[in-house]
């Protein structure tokens, strides 16, 4: 998975040392790691952490040890952290804020699972929305919207790092014969301020092509209450 690092992944490693090697597919490696294929695929796909018992099963599955594993994750997730530190920047902080506050008003209740709206934390919101495990994508208020802000698990699932997604118009991130539907569906939280049960196809930089399930899609609003764009967040998606 190509997000804001040069580091490869663990997705990158089972790809390029294990998968593309003895040409086995995914299901096939799920198999020899006894984990089941969705949990490999998260891996691969950079969402999944892999824990001590995931690096157990890789280490038994497709070799090297799972200290390999555990540190070839930890490693790659401290330089892209590390690399990350333009969501500090004031505007992005404002952004952030604007995002977990208009979906406080919207729905009724915290983006982060500890239910806390951090209203005098400004750069702790900034830090926990980049780093959520959950999707958190915005775009502009533009008549062709461009993205402005993508955390981690965004980059992940589309394949993207934050500088080729962010500025991108966010028709883009949908196939050609799915964007009238979302079009339609931006138009429909555009005039009711959200919606909480959007399904859809998107598909990644890469090829993917992929369910979103279940999605809250939102107006986004300042501090002054104007209209300044919209953002989406999930937590679940189906590769296809």
């Amino acid at each position: 998975m190509r997000v804001i690092s040069q580091r490869p992944s663990v997705g990158d490693i089972i790809h390029e040392m294990y998968l593309n090697p003895s040409a086995i597919s995914v299901a096939q490696a799920a198999v020899h790691c006894g984990m089941p294929v969705s949990t490999l695929a998260a891996v691969i796909a950079g969402t999944q952490p892999v824990t001590d018992q995931i690096a157990t099963q890789l280490g038994k599955g497709l070799g090297s040890t799972p200290h390999f594993w555990h540190e070839a994750y930890q490693a790659w997730q401290q330089q892209c952290l590390a690399a990350a530190e333009h969501i500090y920047q004031p505007t992005l902080v404002t952004l952030a804020q604007q995002i977990a506050s208009s979906y406080q008003q919207r729905l009724g209740k915290s983006l982060f699972s500890d239910n806390n709206t951090y209203p005098d934390k400004p750069y702790l919101i900034a830090e926990q929305l980049y780093q959520l495990p959950t999707v958190i994508l915005a775009h502009d208020g533009g008549k062709d919207p461009r993205f402005t802000y993508a955390n981690l698990t965004a980059q992940r699932l589309w394949e993207m790092d934050w500088w080729q997604l962010v500025g991108m118009p966010s028709r883009y991130s949908a196939e050609p014969d799915h964007r009238d539907s979302r079009a339609q569906l931006l138009a429909q939280v555009q005039a009711r301020g959200y919606i909480d049960n959007y399904r859809g196809i998107r598909i990644s930089a890469n090829g993917q092509r992929f369910e979103i399930q279940q999605a809250v899609v939102f107006n986004l609003s300042d501090s002054d209450g104007k209209k300044v764009g919209q953002a989406a967040t999930f937590a679940d998606w189906q590769m296809l």
